[in-house]
């Protein structure tokens, strides 16, 4: 009899120990909740410690100083254009003084185009301003800063001489833009108009 009754306190008690199934789950869930809290704060230090980063005054001075680069490289990049583009000038006064015969007498663009066969490129009829009421009467090889060229010869209503210049717009003259300069007694226009670079030249009194 007390066999049976201690087994049955026995019995009890591991039962009394044993977890619910709904008391598990609880358990589990708290758990879970729990280590979703965890990396939620986490994530929140996470971020609040690059916010205080960005707060610093290293990082002020940081992006002051990449502002800066930034600027000065405009600056350079904007300077090279124009060494460029004056160079290119000064090269178009130079033969544009020559005042070199034509190769081929033509009036023709189509002409041009065949027998000009060493350029690579198209010899174009310009629509811009600075042409307008210029006759053309012939043609010559020539190059700008190391670039084959064509030399197109022009005259205006008075038979005065102008020049304009074409080759293909490379990584030195695709980026310049309409300029105006005034050397030696000679005005000077330059502009990229499609894939061609065009500089006219003209002398003024």
């Amino acid at each position: 009899m007390k066999d049976e009754k201690l087994k049955n306190s026995v019995h009890q008690y591991y039962e009394s120990q044993e977890l619910s199934n709904s008391r598990l789950n609880a358990l589990l869930e708290m758990q879970e909740l729990g280590d979703e809290t965890s990396i939620a704060n986490k994530v929140t230090n996470k971020n609040s410690e690059y916010w205080y980063y960005f707060r610093t005054p290293h990082f002020a001075a940081a992006a002051i100083f990449l502002c800066v680069i930034s600027i000065f490289g405009l600056f350079i990049s904007q300077g090279n254009n124009h060494n460029i583009e004056l160079a290119i000038a000064k090269e178009i006064v130079l033969n544009h003084h020559k005042q070199l015969p034509p190769d081929l007498v033509t009036t023709n663009f189509v002409t041009l185009n065949k027998k000009m066969t060493k350029l690579d490129f198209s010899v174009k009829a310009s629509t811009h301003l600075q042409l307008a009421g210029l006759d053309l009467y012939g043609a010559r090889y020539c190059s700008i800063q190391g670039h084959i060229a064509a030399q197109l010869k022009y005259r205006d209503k008075q038979g005065n001489e102008i020049t304009l210049y074409q080759t293909s717009a490379n990584k030195m003259n695709k980026n310049i833009k309409t300029g105006e300069f005034n050397l030696e007694n000679t005005q000077v226009f330059t502009w990229v108009e499609g894939d061609s670079f065009f500089g006219i030249a003209r002398n003024v009194n």
